[in-house]
């Protein structure tokens, strides 16, 4: 191309052009303004070169300067093409400048001069207007009549009518259909070389990935926009305000806390008014979901911005967003039902169907609540037609249910919750990562909780326990991809490793110097673990699940024997029964209010925690009798009514509620006991074959850990085959060669549980960290194992699925068949105590719970340490599980 524009044609191929290289064609049509022989026609046009210039580069105010100097100019083209696409890049200025009316205006005055064959230019830039004012069904429609008028040698403009009508799709019609529009307009810019139009397309197909449940494609996608948008120099910021609604929908809340508010900003600071406040409708969304309070003063907050910019649609969201906040926090009960009812209607007014559905839910629960049977019918029959997405589906079977239960037909509910959960069930099994699969599980927590409640009143103990099993820890019989294959997750893998080796040494550094901490190893460590989680997430299983084995609990029968009884605790809207089963019969347990059975467990929790490191003096006493008395409450509360109905001296397998399973089950009983994720897991084979010899033994300790040498060389003495990995040999390949070896792994290390990241929860070993990522993947692993480390045994549960995950879920994901961890710090020395009665008992032949049993029962409950070892210690998973005989030697490395 030369210098300068030969001619009026060639400036106005520049308008078309400029996405390309913004900053270039700015300067050029500056050059070309400065020259003699520019007619009043060219300065219109090359003034519209520079506001599209502008308006790609961010900065509004100058793009809004150009474009009403080429506006004036324009009167003088003769051209009514050119003439028209100069008045609706005015008018796109003032949509980004958040000036609604203006933009409006300008079309209007534009369409009344010009019109006719010109109408699909004004009709094309109305529809964005029209979509920034939240009259999604007004900008459809607009679309529509645009798509019928663009001329076939304009495929660009072909391509954004395509892109747009996708994007309204996602929200009014149909997902698929929109990501029809929207791989035609990727193929359309491709074709023409605009990469970076391409990669806008790219974007809005990830939102339309993730509405329809393909999270993995999503995030890909969004990863391919980022990439092309990023190499050209662009900002990404639109992209992560789309990419939080999918965050949104995988559940991701974090994330989206977490990242929007510094996007938002910067969106604010560079005049994209419009963007910002969608972007904090999102975070408004996301505080919600997590609690957080602020929630409703970022919806107010927003709600006014958009009342004030005319966007009525987005208005109603905000407001619906703060109407919810107020409902979680003073109950269904504080909401007028006509309030309810207005803020539902004004969403589905404004055309903002898609999200409307949970509005239409929450005044279907009102209208219960105040006995109103006809709203509530009307408001889930609403729901009941909006299947657009995965969510909206998976609602739909929700209302469909909801409304078999309001006319008394149950078998139907159930039906229509089956068919809900089959859904949700196929989709989920398509991630790899374990993370977006437990957060899949929110989606059918719903629907899960109303089948439960179809069986609360039957007096048939088998029923219920089978409803509750339906939808209880449903991934942790769901296989995990080792992906050893994959060069780049290597590749992250590595790098996550020496930024945590750097960081940590950087860490003990500042502590022994006592200077100030490096920011670069943090900001390094940090960059490693997003990188990580990203790939994880993009990652797909390859194995859809179609039929998958359901719960039988004649098949837990048989599993559990003669000596053992199955104990599940099941909620229901704050009500907390256990249904036993033994190998003789089934029952029923009434164990009160949930709530203040979690509230004692997390009273036990927290005062455990703070025992562990006051253990004399005052304080120690104090929390001490704090202790004692949540004990006692839980024993004569929830665990008495168990043990009197559980009338043998066996072992207990339960499977607890969620905020139940750290509970010290073993000290409660005094008898044998394993936690499982549900019964389902127990009677189920492990997804992958464990690993090693029959009767090997390893034990791996690390350098740094006082008194953990000792330990490990009395707990190794106790076994026959066994492998002793010492201090500084103890790295992460030595641990993992081990894992494909020995049948029981011990290793006594420090942990570290993220509760913001589960899966980057590590085992800290002589060379490196040990993520929980990486355990759930291993090929094989060690039938049982146990973490000699503090809370090793956390896990986080998002939902109450029974889906957690953490180093002892990690394990138990992979296929061990049993783990004995800590839920709170251990001191060291009592710890060891602990541990080694164990060990001493897998020797003996004794199952591993009954070992554990042997070590609570045998502890001095007077001393603290001990006190906190024997609440702290569970046995999770197969609590049956013994040591084989031994076949090999002893050796130590």
């Amino acid at each position: 191309m030369s210098d300068g524009p030969a001619s009026l044609i060639q400036a106005v191929s520049w308008i078309h052009d400029v996405r390309n290289d913004p900053r270039r064609y700015r300067a050029l049509a500056e050059e070309r303004l400065g020259e003699l022989d520019v007619s009043e026609d060219e300065v219109g046009v090359l003034r519209a070169v520079q506001a599209g210039a502008c308006l790609e580069l961010m900065e509004v105010s100058d793009a809004l300067r150009h474009a009403e100097i080429a506006v004036k100019l324009a009167s003088s083209i003769d051209d009514a093409e050119v003439c028209a696409l100069v008045h609706c890049i005015l008018a796109r200025c003032y949509v980004l400048a958040d000036r609604v009316d203006d933009a409006a205006r300008c079309l209007d005055e534009g369409r009344g001069v010009l019109g006719g064959e010109q109408a699909w230019q004004f009709d094309l830039t109305s529809a964005a207007l029209l979509y920034k004012k939240g009259q999604l069904a007004e900008s459809l429609a607009a679309i529509e009549r645009s798509l019928e008028g663009v001329p076939l040698n304009r495929p660009e403009e072909r391509a954004r009518a395509h892109n747009g009508r996708g994007i309204l799709k996602l929200y009014l019609e149909s997902d698929s259909a929109g990501l029809h529009d929207l791989v035609t307009a990727e193929r359309l810019y491709l074709d023409l070389g605009r990469e970076l139009d391409a990669a806008d397309v790219t974007y809005n197909k990830a939102m339309a990935l993730g509405r329809l449940g393909d999270l993995p494609g999503a995030l890909q996608a969004f990863e391919q926009a980022t990439i092309v948008l990023e190499a050209h120099g662009e900002s990404v910021d639109q992209l992560l305000v789309a990419r939080g609604q999918v965050l949104l929908l995988a559940g991701l809340m974090e994330d989206v806390v977490d990242e929007l508010p510094g996007v938002v900003e910067r969106l604010e600071a560079a005049g994209m008014l419009t963007d910002a406040a969608e972007g904090r409708i999102y975070l408004a969304a996301a505080q919600l979901a997590v609690g957080d309070p602020g929630a409703a003063a970022t919806a107010g907050s927003t709600a006014a911005q958009f009342e004030y910019s005319g966007r009525s649609g987005w208005a109603a969201l905000a407001e619906d967003i703060r109407l919810e906040s107020r409902k979680r926090t003073d109950g269904v009960g504080s909401i007028p039902l006509d309030e309810a009812v207005a803020a539902a209607v004004r969403l589905d007014d404004a055309g903002m169907r898609t999200f409307a559905r949970t509005s239409w839910l929450r005044v279907a629960g009102v209208a219960q609540e105040v006995g109103d049977r006809d709203r509530a019918l009307d408001a889930l029959q609403r729901v009941s037609r909006r299947r657009a997405t995965l969510p909206e589906r998976a609602d739909a079977y929700r209302a469909d249910a909801w409304i078999c239960v309001l006319n008394d037909d149950l078998q139907g509910a159930r039906r229509r919750i089956e068919l809900g959960l089959r859904l949700i069930e196929r989709n989920r099994s398509l991630f790899n990562a374990s993370e977006l699969r437990a957060h899949a599980s929110g989606w059918g927590q719903d629907l899960a909780a109303l089948l439960v409640e179809t069986y609360w009143n039957s007096d048939n103990a088998t029923d219920l326990l089978t409803a509750a099993e339906r939808w209880r820890a449903g991934t942790m019989t769901q296989l995990v991809s080792a992906a050893d294959d994959d060069p780049a997750l290597d590749l992250l893998l590595a790098e996550y490793r020496s930024a945590s080796i750097l960081f940590a040494e950087s860490e003990r550094l500042a502590a022994d110097t006592r200077a100030p901490r490096e920011a670069a190893p943090a900001d390094r460590l940090l960059g490693a673990e997003k990188a990580l989680i990203a790939i994880a997430r993009r990652q797909r299983s390859g194995r859809r699940i179609q039929n998958p084995a359901r719960f039988d609990v004649d098949e837990l029968r048989r599993s559990l024997g003669p000596a053992r009884a199955f104990v599940e605790l099941i909620d229901c809207r704050d009500r907390l029964r256990a249904v036993i089963v033994t190998e003789a019969h089934d029952s029923v347990v009434e164990l009160g209010l949930t709530s203040r059975a979690v509230s004692a467990a997390a009273t036990v929790q927290h005062n455990l925690a703070r025992l562990a490191s006051n253990r004399t003096g005052p304080v120690a006493r104090l929390i001490r009798r704090s202790v004692d008395a949540a004990l006692e409450r839980l024993s004569g509360e929830l665990v008495a009514p168990l043990l009197e109905a559980v009338d043998f001296a066996g072992e207990m397998v339960v499977s607890p509620a969620t905020g139940l399973g750290s509970l010290p089950w073993t000290l409660l009983t005094q008898r044998s006991v394993c936690v499982v994720p549900s019964g389902k897991w127990y009677h189920t084979p492990p997804p992958t074959a464990v690993g090693g010899e029959p009767g090997r033994v390893a034990v791996c300790v690390v350098g740094n850990l006082d008194g953990a040498e000792i330990e490990g060389r009395e707990v190794s003495a106790l076994h026959r085959s066994v492998t002793y990995v010492g201090p500084g040999q103890t790295t992460i390949d030595a641990v993992l060669r081990e894992c494909g070896r020995a049948e029981l792994l011990h290793i006594a290390c420090h942990a570290v549980f993220r509760i913001a990241n589960p899966t980057l929860s590590v085992l800290r070993l002589d060379d490196g960290p040990l993520a929980a990522f990486e355990l759930e993947r291993l090929p094989r692993v060690p039938a049982a194992v146990v973490l000699a480390a503090c809370s090793s045994g956390v896990a986080r549960h998002y939902h109450a699925t029974g889906d957690g995950l953490g180093l002892s879920t990690a394990l138990l994901r992979a296929g061990s068949r049993a783990v004995v961890s800590s839920s709170l710090p251990l001191p060291d020395d009592s710890a060891a105590t602990a541990l080694t009665t164990v060990h001493r008992g897998l020797r003996a032949g004794d199952t591993i719970a009954a070992s554990l049993a042997a070590a609570v029962r045998g502890a001095d409950l007077d001393d603290p340490g001990q006190l906190v070892v024997a609440a702290a210690m569970s046995c999770q998973g197969r609590g049956d599980w013994t040591l084989a005989s031994p076949s090999g030697s002893s050796e130590v490395t």
